[in-house]
């Protein structure tokens, strides 16, 4: 009996194995199936529905008709404005950078001087409020000829500080507006000589006693430096009741935009009233003066002979008719 248990027991368990495997088969095919019809049945969608798509978008890119045409040409005119309009934008780039190369290279000739001294163009690398006080710091040293106590200028020679330290590629200027500064200046218009007073914040002040005709526009003059001026008054402040007026000097420039200042090659030297009286007499003389082109100033030649002799009718060349 124990035998023919486990002869059956063992036979149960191979059929078993059989049904499984034919079950698992029967799903594996179901599922092939399945799937192969399922993927017909879904190209046959996408084909179904993307055809006219496809005959949309090739009558839109070949056809010859009205419409299509019509696209196709603004789509063209579109990409083409767009190439224009980048053109457009990299000449104006261009036009722009020439406009800035030709005005730094009109300040560049402007700081170095119109020939009165020689002169060394600097960048300005460090400006207020970056540094305390009116001060500059300059990329240019001893290894370039920057000299300690070189008179600084700015454009149309106006001059604005000196070099308080110099070192080796670098340079500290200190400006003229710096509070508590101190020099001797000749205000023309009024014609008088009188002390600037440094304020901070680039502002130079002026007093004068009430009674003074101190105004705008009068340019102040530092007559130790043989070249250059301190500015024009831009302002002035004036009260009847007190015994001074005030005329207030600012740079052309804000201390912040300073970008480009010239120093001078030779070093300031101290000069006496004699000496400042001549300068100023030369500078009032040469104020009569503009520049006149050749062309166009009508004057007597080094080489042509004038004669004092008054033209008469006996001297008046004779015609023939």
């Amino acid at each position: 009996m124990k035998n023919f248990s486990s002869k059956t027991k063992a036979s149960y368990r191979r059929n078993s194995n059989h049904r499984t495997i034919r079950t698992t088969l029967l799903w594996v095919a179901g599922a092939v199936a399945v799937v192969y019809v399922l993927g017909s049945i879904i190209a046959y969608l996408f084909a179904y529905v993307s055809k006219p798509v496809l005959v949309v978008r090739t009558w839109l890119t070949e056809s010859t008709d009205t419409v299509p045409m019509y696209f196709r040409e603004r789509s063209a005119l579109i990409d083409e404005i767009a190439v224009l309009e980048e053109q457009l934008s990299a000449k104006s780039g261009s036009a722009v950078t020439l406009a800035r190369v030709t005005r730094e290279n009109e300040e560049l000739r402007a700081l170095l001087g119109g020939g009165h001294d020689q002169r060394i163009a600097a960048g300005v690398v460090a400006r207020p409020p970056f540094l305390p006080y009116d001060a500059l710091l300059i990329d240019r040293g001893t290894a370039h000829g920057i000299q300690k106590n070189a008179i600084v200028y700015h454009f149309n020679d106006q001059a604005i500080g000196f070099v308080s330290r110099v070192f080796e590629q670098s340079a500290l200027v200190t400006l003229f507006s710096t509070a508590g500064a101190a020099s001797t200046v000749y205000i023309m218009g009024p014609d008088i000589y009188t002390t600037a007073y440094g304020m901070g914040g680039g502002v130079v002040r002026v007093s004068v006693p009430q009674g003074i005709a101190l105004a705008a526009g009068n340019v102040v003059l530092l007559p130790s430096l043989h070249t250059g001026h301190l500015g024009r008054i831009n302002s002035v402040q004036s009260v009847s009741t007190q015994p001074e007026q005030y005329g207030f000097v600012t740079a052309d420039i804000p201390i912040q935009s300073l970008r480009l200042v010239s120093v001078s090659t030779q070093v300031f030297e101290p000069i006496t009233f004699e000496e400042a009286e001549t300068y100023i007499a030369s500078l009032t003389y040469d104020m009569l003066k503009i520049d006149v082109p050749a062309d166009v100033l009508a004057e007597v030649g080094t080489s042509t002979v004038a004669s004092s002799t008054p033209l008469t009718a006996s001297s008046t060349p004779s015609t023939q008719e």
